[in-house]
């Protein structure tokens, strides 16, 4: 293999590290450190506010049973009554409350 190929190839691979030591997330320092985290992840569920449920199941009700909203679209809307969520935390309200996904609850005429 000639010189400059050899350095072509080893920029190549510089650059192929750097890019996964910026993609790569970041690692507990401690035993406590994890724990914390799992305790942080744990009680996420925990958070959601009742008033949440009471939301999704409203908002569920008045959709058009044509076009109903998806998960996404339901954490938007939650959201701007003041309440931070996610599409998972949506998600798992909806399976709580036992209703199907948006295209479940799709009326197909």
């Amino acid at each position: 293999m000639s010189q400059g190929m050899r350095m072509e190839m080893d920029r190549f691979m510089d650059r192929r590290l750097e890019q996964r030591q910026v993609l790569s997330p970041p690692i507990a320092n401690s035993v406590e450190e994890v724990v914390e985290n799992a305790k942080l992840y744990s009680s996420e569920e925990s958070k959601l506010d009742d008033r949440v449920y009471d939301l999704v199941l409203g908002y569920i009700e008045k959709e058009n049973s044509e076009k109903p909203y998806t998960d996404v679209q339901l954490s938007g809307l939650v959201s701007e009554e003041g309440y931070l969520t996610t599409r998972k935390d949506i998600s798992q309200v909806r399976r709580k409350l036992g209703i199907k996904p948006s295209s479940g609850r799709r009326d197909n005429y």
